[in-house]
């Protein structure tokens, strides 16, 4: 699997044995066969000191996976707070886009993950990259249910209420299934089309 002892240290969240083999010559930016680096396994599971020592080292932040998933994307899919503010200062894209065109804000959009959601539009995350199944931020939150999380990135003044995702569904449709009723209210605040028809 091309997995090497910092690749372990760095999953497993082992910062003692990450510094040792690093110190030794570790290949920081050595890859598994899915092409995760060591910040990546860190992030994505969830390890801030080691995450923190190893962007001490310059590891590549922007570093990508075979799907073409980022650390900044892993982090922000699982809600790690603290990696995702980490990487964010270190320089991350906040719009590094997947094989699915998808960014990290899609990620975060589609979980609910709303403390993510503020932090990669403070570092100026674009709100309406057209991701996976057609999806903007806003389309995956309100197509999840995610009232608090739309309503933060409602937010953002230059979000598009209008799209629609693959079936013709809009921000506004999702939120009255979901029962958003807040998200509901500020859509047509912010003049949200009322009648338009799915392609369902």
């Amino acid at each position: 699997d091309n997995w090497t002892a910092l690749l372990n240290a760095a999953q497993n969240g082992n910062l003692d044995d990450v510094r040792t083999l690093v110190e030794y010559g570790a290949k920081i930016e050595h890859c598994d066969c899915g092409q995760f680096t060591a910040l990546m396994w860190a992030s994505y599971e969830g390890h801030t000191r080691v995450v923190d020592y190893l962007l001490s080292c310059e590891a590549n932040v922007d570093a990508i996976d075979e799907h073409g998933i980022s650390s900044l994307s892993w982090a922000s899919g699982r809600n790690h707070v603290e990696i995702v503010e980490l990487l964010l200062k270190a320089g991350a894209s906040p719009n590094l886009c997947d094989k699915n065109d998808t960014t990290p804000l899609i990620w975060a959009s589609r979980r609910g993950h709303t403390q993510v959601v503020d932090l990669l539009l403070q570092y100026n995350a674009t709100v309406n990259n057209i991701g996976m199944k057609n999806m903007t931020a806003l389309l995956a939150a309100t197509r999840g249910g995610h009232g608090e999380t739309a309503l933060c990135l409602l937010q953002n003044t230059s979000i598009d209420i209008k799209v629609q995702d693959k079936d013709g569904q809009t921000p506004l449709s999702h939120a009255c299934a979901q029962g958003l009723t807040d998200v509901v209210a500020e859509l047509v605040r912010h003049h949200a089309y009322v009648n338009t028809v799915d392609k369902v």
